[in-house]
């Protein structure tokens, strides 16, 4: 039984004991209740820190891309600036140019 079978089953089963009495479980159910528990119980360790870690490797990249995103963004501002600055000083003489 693998990890994802054992906790569907675990949910049903917590939804049948709470919609009716345990008497009406069979023998069946307790056997395959165990095999689930025993299932889940087996996720080791190892399994926990890769799942951590890779949570965090997934943070540290999102953190990356938007950090990428905000340079980006400043550098565009930065170029436009630039950009109006020079027409700002390029435009009496455009004007002179077109009164001549």
């Amino acid at each position: 039984m693998t990890r994802k079978e054992a906790r569907e089953f675990l949910t049903d089963i917590s939804y049948k004991l709470g919609n009716m009495s345990v008497e009406y479980l069979s023998e069946k159910d307790g056997e395959k209740m165990r095999e689930a528990i025993k299932a889940l119980e087996q996720e080791s360790c190892d399994d926990i820190v890769n799942w951590k870690l890779g949570e965090l490797f997934e943070r540290v990249e999102n953190i990356e891309k938007q950090i990428k995103e905000d340079k980006e963004e400043q550098l565009k501002k930065l170029k436009a600036e630039v950009d109006y600055a020079k027409f700002r000083c390029a435009l009496p003489t455009i004007i002179e140019a077109y009164k001549g």
